[in-house]
Formats: C-alpha cells, sequence, structure tokens
C-alpha cells in the first residue's frame, strides 16, 4: 500500500515506491489472496490427478504462475475449475511462471495446516482419523472465503490511497473474527481431533510396530531475555499426545497474558532475581531468603473462575513434576490474577 508514519508520530504518509506500484495492481483488476490461492490450488491437483486433497501438492513455480495470470489474480477466490485450466496449461509449458520471485513461503508453517518441501507445499500428514478430516475441513474453509476488500478500486493516486487508510476500512477488513461467517472461523480455530488426542494411530520404527504413548515430559528452565526462544519443528504426533502443551501455546498468544508476565517479570527484577521459564512454568525464580517460587498468569476474563481452578491445578501438578529439577524443600505457589477477583460469586 505504501503506508508508513513519521518516527514518534501518528502522522500517516505514503511512500511514493511502494504507492505506484500498488497503483498499478489496482489499474489491472488485481484482488489477489496468496492463501486462498493455494488452497484451491490444493484442490484443483486433487482433482487433476485422481486424489483426495490430504495427498495433493503445488509447486512454488505453480503458485507464481497462477498469481501472475489475469484469470486468478482479478479474484481473491479464484474457482477450482479456472485454477485446474491454469494449472493444467503450466504443466505442459502452455503457460509460463517469472524466472525470479520473492519467496515468503515459510510464513505458511504458523498456519500448522501446511507441509513445505521440495519446493512445493502440501497439507501436513494427520496422525489419526480425526486429524485428518478436521485438516480438510480447514483447508475447505480457506478455500470458500469469498470476501474481499473493493476500497482501494477507485483509487487513482496516493492522496486516495492514504485517504482509504486512514478510515481504517483495511485494517477491519483483516478482523476475521468479524468478517467472516461463524462457521468458517469455527473451522479454523476449533481442535476437533485434540478431543481424541489418544489413541495416536501406530507407526513403523525399523519394521517394528510401535504404539506412541502418552507424554510427560520434563522442560529445562531458560532465562528470561525478552526475545521469544527459536520455535520448534511442529510435530502434531507429539502436540496430540501432549495436549497440555497446546493449551499452554495458545493461552501465550494472548496479550493481556503476556503483559501480565512482563509485569511479574519486572516486579521480580526488582527484588534483584533473574525470572525463568519453560514449556510448561510461565515464570520461575528462587529469591534469596525465600526460597523457590512458580508463578502461573490467568489473565482473568468471562471464565476467571475456571481459569483459577485451572490454574491451581497447574501449580500442584509443576511442583510435582519439577521438584528433582528446582531441587528445593521449599517451593512456593503463585496464582497470579490481574486485579482482586472480586468478580467470583
Amino acid at each position: 500500500m505504501g503506508a508508513a508514519y513519521d518516527s514518534y508520530t501518528n502522522n500517516l504518509r505514503i511512500q511514493a515506491n511502494t504507492s505506484g506500484r500498488t497503483l498499478d495492481f489496482i489499474r489491472q483488476g488485481i484482488h489477489f489472496s496468496p492463501l486462498r490461492t493455494i488452497a484451491v490450488a490444493l484442490q484443483a491437483d486433487a482433482n487433476i490427478r485422481g486424489i483426495s486433497v490430504l495427498s495433493a501438492s503445488v509447486s512454488y513455480d505453480e503458485i507464481f504462475g497462477l498469481a501472475n495470470c489475469p484469470l486468478i489474480n482479478t479474484r481473491a477466490l479464484p474457482s477450482v475449475e479456472d485454477v485446474a485450466t491454469v494449472l493444467n496449461d503450466i504443466r505442459n509449458n502452455r503457460l509460463g511462471f517469472p524466472n525470479k520471485y520473492e519467496s515468503r513461503f515459510h510464513t505458511l508453517r504458523h498456519t500448522e495446516i501446511f507441509l513445505l518441501g521440495q519446493g512445493s507445499v502440501r497439507l501436513r500428514a494427520g496422525v489419526n482419523e480425526a486429524d485428518r478430516n478436521q485438516l480438510i475441513r480447514q483447508l475447505e474453509a480457506i478455500a470458500s472465503i469469498g470476501t474481499e476488500f473493493t476500497g482501494f478500486d477507485s483509487c487513482t493516486n496516493g492522496k486516495d490511497l492514504k485517504e482509504v487508510i486512514a478510515s481504517g476500512e483495511w485494517g477491519r477488513y483483516f478482523d476475521g473474527v468479524k468478517m467472516l461467517p461463524s462457521h468458517i472461523v469455527e473451522a479454523l480455530t476449533k481442535d476437533e481431533a485434540m478431543k481424541t488426542a489418544m489413541p495416536i494411530e501406530p507407526v513403523s520404527d525399523g519394521g517394528t510396530t510401535v504404539i506412541p504413548l502418552p507424554v510427560a515430559e520434563i522442560y529445562p528452565f531458560r532465562s528470561r531475555t525478552g526475545v521469544l526462544p527459536t520455535p520448534k519443528p511442529y510435530d502434531r504426533r507429539k502436540e496430540l499426545a501432549d495436549p497440555e502443551l497446546t493449551r499452554i501455546k495458545r493461552q501465550r498468544r494472548n496479550l493481556a497474558h503476556k503483559e501480565l508476565i512482563d509485569l511479574m517479570e519486572s516486579w521480580l527484577r526488582r527484588l534483584g532475581v533473574s525470572p525463568q521459564e519453560n514449556d510448561h512454568i510461565d515464570l520461575f525464580s528462587k529469591i534469596p531468603g525465600d526460597g523457590s517460587f512458580i508463578f502461573e498468569m490467568k489473565s482473568g476474563g468471562e471464565s476467571l473462575l475456571e481459569q483459577v481452578r485451572k490454574g491451581l491445578s497447574q501449580l500442584y501438578e509443576y511442583r510435582y513434576r519439577y521438584r528433582n529439577m528446582i531441587n528445593d524443600q521449599s517451593i512456593s505457589l503463585c496464582l497470579v490474577l490481574p486485579e482482586n477477583p472480586t468478580s467470583i460469586p
């Protein structure tokens, strides 16, 4: 779009170079959603080859061929039929793709739906029937989002772009919870497969069939640095075997939860101690003269009573699970709330 803000101000300005590129897209009538196009391309590949969408794949070159085809890039949600036609043309050398392009496919990993490998995109492997069905529902949900933003269509210069951006309509368009139908939001956020955490289907290891067992791992403490740890490779099999970790991960994405941890960390540092954390425990500290402390943060909200119950059970579990690693006879448990819980009857 070319939108930028002057340092330390809220003064919006439009950068000439990116503004020009955006206006060129507008003149060509482009309404393009890479994620939706990739989802539809997987469906199209499944139709072309007569296979399950779980086995379908589309190459990076093919994706960029689709992205540069006017039959595809003038709609945020192209039809499966049109995508199949263009894919066939690309695969039969009737249609080309750019020799050079900027690849940012790594962002797809954060969806926990797609798998990247050997210059192509496909759905990750499901670990059981419920997980595979959920993947199909999620892909179908993405490939059914027909909404697109038309607020820029009449823009002819940078001033027009600035007015649309300043209006807030562009930002509201990206608020999926408000913009998308509830059944699509539910399909993309509800983890039905987690209810079937076990059994996970057996796997083959060197010719021997192995049935995965639930895990109760111990994770080492790391110092709080303010920098997120390097994300580990996504492992759905391990996630379903230890669903508690997934619930913790989702909780920590909550902004209020992050702010609460930051406030507690600042308070601890003023006491002269260096807080630590791990995959289970929000904060851990050894305070000279007082012993060891495990802190579990709950950000409150409508389900405060439920959060308090959950937080207390987590604290007792973590003290037991990490008793040997902490190696302290005095381990205090602290449930941290943003305010006095007077809202609980």
